[in-house]
């Protein structure tokens, strides 16, 4: 079950620089920074009492979304988790799998160096013209129109 992501396989990624990053060269866990050293301060604040925490798993950073609740998957669940790994889209933030072997249940998500799209808008750093506004909403509709065209056919949640 490629979505099934044992506990044991993830590795807490630091945000804060410490004395272990000051000669990149001697780390042997990777930090936030050595990944993406403008993102620091920025996830730093977004993480700070959040539900989200960041891990290093299998080459890469994901985000993993903590659940106060531990499910009960049957073999239908298990099928639709390995369909929603396998879908790809441009537009959709991609599923990885789920950590149910952790002290609290987590879904993992692949990270995203630029951050949600509400944090994007939210830190107006950003020229907001017209042809950016356009580009934004067609990039929405056709992240909804993949996911209601998928197997799921429901966005969920979609607030503004």
């Amino acid at each position: 079950m490629i979505w099934n992501i044992p506990y044991s396989t993830l590795r807490k990624l630091e945000t804060t620089k410490d004395t272990r990053q000051s000669n990149p060269s001697l780390e042997s866990e990777p930090t936030l920074t050595s990944i993406s050293h403008k993102q620091d301060s920025v996830l730093e604040r977004a993480l700070a009492g959040s539900d989200y925490t960041l891990y290093y798993h299998a080459g890469g950073p994901l985000f993993a979304k903590k659940h106060n609740v531990r499910p009960i998957l049957d073999q239908k669940d298990f099928a639709e988790m390995c369909q929603m790994n396998d879908f790809v889209h441009d537009n959709i933030n991609r599923f990885i799998g789920l950590c149910v072997d952790a002290p609290i249940c987590m879904s993992l998500w692949k990270y995203c160096s630029r951050g949600t799209l509400k944090s994007v808008i939210n830190r107006g750093n950003i020229t907001m013209d017209a042809f950016f506004v356009f580009s934004l909403m067609r990039d929405i509709i056709a992240g909804i129109d993949a996911i209601q065209r998928s197997f799921l056919q429901q966005h969920g949640r979609l607030t503004s």
